[in-house]
């Protein structure tokens, strides 16, 4: 591969799974085709649904605890996460094919090593085209597709499990929820999971390369904050499961009486996990960061010491010519200069992302989250909560 083919590497635009939906969809734009997966996905998990609750009268009314339309998980499930999980190719996909490319655009990487970067790339295109890669997705989807059925029993009767005096009953909706619905989702998010991988294990060979890093370039990372910052984008991905969790722990709460506060600790520890799953490819340079940033310490400290050295001799020791005067001297300027070199060596980051983009991957996780505080607290009541936190 030459390298004018590996920088248009990308994550998203491969694979079986993505091959299928191009010739289904038959658009000539890529957002088209988004749009119209995440559509076709959301109605092929959710209005069969719907059809078959309405047709066993378990829809809405008293049948059942739970009815399919007060069914708040399949809501954030099936027409939230699961067209945004789609979505998110058209989001993802293009910021990080951008990733990809600026190692070669921005300089960072040495010619001798352009052979180990479209090595690099070849890996990723090859993992992420690998019908052995979405085959095993697709297999461990459906292996936890049929060990939820066979652990998850029902505490309510809702649209999916109708209890009685004879046990338990399924419904029709039930069966095409197992089979398709959930399937859906769940390929869905585990294909993600794998392209996180592909692109994590592609960062990984990045990080082993000799990167040209510059201890005082104004990111504050060398010159390479353009792979922690576009991590970010994964935000939407959070914000879908968050929007998944919400659903589910919403059942709970409303027809389950399970108090919000028994959730706290797993909710953290699935945001926790989460945005650490998506920074983890970041910490792959702490190890070349923190050599750049001891080296830049001493050759730029040895710089500065001999400026200001010559500088305290000239200027504070008289040793200056007569006719030079301080005022309109370049002296002044350039050790303004240098100190702010030396501190922008000094405030150097050791890891390519800020603490603000974790805690937007966080925020987003929790956003959805939201609307159950307002089932043990008033509006108002965590309005000011929040204006005591900030005053």
């Amino acid at each position: 591969m030459t390298l004018n083919e590996t920088t248009g590497f990308s994550l998203v635009n491969g694979g079986v799974t993505h091959q299928i939906f191009q010739k289904l969809g038959r658009c000539e734009r890529p957002e088209q085709l988004f749009r119209r997966t995440a559509v076709a996905c959301a109605l092929i998990s959710w209005l069969p649904l719907l059809i078959l609750s309405v047709a066993e009268n378990v829809a809405w009314g008293d049948k059942v605890s739970i009815p399919f339309l007060y069914d708040f998980a399949a809501y954030t499930r099936f027409l939230i996460a699961v067209p945004m999980l789609v979505m998110a190719e058209s989001l993802i996909g293009p910021r990080l094919a951008e990733v990809a490319a600026h190692f070669i655009g921005s300089g960072r990487i040495a010619e001798e090593n352009y052979p180990a970067y479209a090595e690099a790339v070849d890996e990723a295109v090859r993992l992420r085209d690998s019908k052995l890669g979405e085959g095993i997705v697709l297999i461990i989807t459906l292996a936890s597709s049929v060990t939820a059925v066979l652990t998850l029993v029902p505490t309510v009767s809702n649209w999916r499990w109708m209890t009685s005096d004879t046990g338990v009953t399924q419904t029709f909706a039930a069966w095409w929820y197992v089979i398709i619905s959930i399937p859906v989702f769940q390929f869905l998010l585990y294909r993600w999971f794998f392209r996180m991988f592909i692109w994590s294990r592609f960062l990984y060979r990045m990080s082993r390369l000799d990167l040209k890093l510059m201890p005082t370039h104004p990111d504050r990372v060398g010159g390479i904050a353009f792979v922690g910052t576009n991590q970010r984008f994964f935000a939407i991905i959070t914000f879908a499961l968050g929007a998944t969790f919400a659903g589910i722990y919403a059942n709970e709460i409303i027809y389950e009486n399970i108090s919000i506060y028994t959730i706290r600790i797993p909710m953290a520890l699935l945001a926790f996990l989460l945005v650490f799953l998506i920074q983890l490819p970041g910490l792959f340079f702490f190890v070349m960061l923190r050599k750049a940033k001891r080296r830049g310490v001493f050759t730029y400290g040895t710089l500065a010491l001999r400026y200001t050295s010559e500088f305290q001799e000239k200027w504070i020791d008289g040793k200056h010519p007569a006719d030079e005067q301080l005022i309109g001297s370049s002296d002044i300027q350039s050790l303004a200069d240098m100190g702010n070199s030396y501190s922008v060596i000094h405030d150097m980051r050791i890891v390519p992302f800020e603490l603000r983009s974790t805690i937007w991957l966080a925020a987003a996780f929790s956003l959805p989250l939201f609307p159950l505080l307002l089932t043990v607290m008033p509006l108002n009541e965590i309005l000011q909560t929040i204006v005591k936190l900030l005053a």
